[in-house]
């Protein structure tokens, strides 16, 4: 037997707990419930335990459709990609391109490209994409979702350590002058960061957090872990379109790179101690940047600063509910 308390949208439900076995103890779900849910036997329900409370959440979610056809003539390939990107965040699950134009603006090379090969190369940048129809006036891309829940945290793992590695590898390329080094962050290390951070982005969308306010502070985490991978690309193409010396980026760039390690032993054993020592860092880092006597170099820098302080602000929320 169970008792319904009704309020406006909540219903409580009373049930009896039952000895099962020597030492088993089990509930049943309500039957209005789990046909409201359509859970069926072999479904998964992750329990989360708030002190005297057993919250029951449905782990099977029903992907809600969302398709999505935009135009990219007159795009360059960078505005197409971003707008790939954009979609995929916002939880579009069926995108279509449509086109007149069998060529595309590449604004590195500065010269027109071929479309088609370019749209088809899209697919090796997002994990969980595949092209569906493709034909001389449209592409159409298809979201895949059997993405898992807990597949989330490391994916975010994973983007902090590509970050790390991005920032390791700039350090190595100035110190030996190596420009296949950045031309391989280019080419590989900031696809795959992008790559990354989509693919947690998805898993959001389809699955969010436990709080509405958990989901949303990660959606903007992401975001600007995102926008540091961006900021690292700036530097990196100041670097090769100046030929000379930029050693004096390696102490700024040896700061960054602890930094993100501390974020990413943060993120895992959090502590407010550490969160406030880390903030120090930052704020002392950001002082020496300040003396950068290039222009360019110093304004990119301290951008970079500035939204390491954002994400350490998103981790404290997230820690701290």
């Amino acid at each position: 037997m169970f008792i319904y308390y009704k309020h406006p949208t909540i219903y409580r439900m009373r049930r009896k707990v039952v000895k099962q076995g020597k030492s088993s103890l089990t509930v049943s779900l309500p039957t209005k419930w789990i046909k409201k849910n359509k859970v069926n036997a072999k479904d998964e329900l992750e329990a989360t335990e708030q002190g005297n409370k057993l919250v029951l959440t449905l782990v099977k979610q029903k992907i809600e459709e969302k398709k999505k056809t935009v135009n990219i003539d007159g795009m360059n390939k960078s505005l197409v990609r971003r707008y790939l990107n954009a979609l995929c965040i916002n939880g579009v699950t069926e995108i279509t391109f449509t086109y007149t134009n069998s060529t595309a603006y590449n604004k590195h090379t500065e010269k027109k490209e071929p479309l088609l090969p370019f749209l088809q190369g899209l697919v090796n940048q997002i994990i969980g994409i595949s092209i569906t129809q493709q034909d001389k006036t449209k592409t159409t891309f298809k979201i895949l979702t059997n993405a898992k829940p807990e597949e989330f945290e490391p994916s975010l793992n994973r983007a902090i350590s590509i970050l790390i590695q991005t920032s390791q590898d700039i350090i190595s390329a100035i110190q030996k002058d190596d420009k296949e080094v950045l031309d391989f962050i280019i080419n590989f290390s900031e696809i795959n960061l992008n790559r990354t951070i989509i693919y947690a982005h998805n898993i959001l969308n389809i699955y969010g957090r436990e709080t509405n306010s958990q989901s949303n502070n990660y959606f903007l985490l992401l975001n600007q872990l995102e926008e540091i991978g961006d900021r690292h690309l700036d530097i990196i193409r100041l670097i090769k379109k100046e030929p000379p010396t930029h050693k004096d980026l390696i102490p700024h760039y040896q700061q960054i790179t602890q930094s993100m390690q501390d974020f990413k032993k943060l993120h895992t054993h959090f502590t407010n101690e550490s969160a406030t020592k880390l903030y120090g860092t930052l704020e002392n880092t950001k002082k020496e940047a300040k003396k950068i006597k290039d222009t360019e170099k110093r304004e990119k820098v301290i951008l970079i600063q500035d939204q390491m302080k954002e994400v350490l602000q998103f981790l404290i929320a997230l820690n701290n509910e």
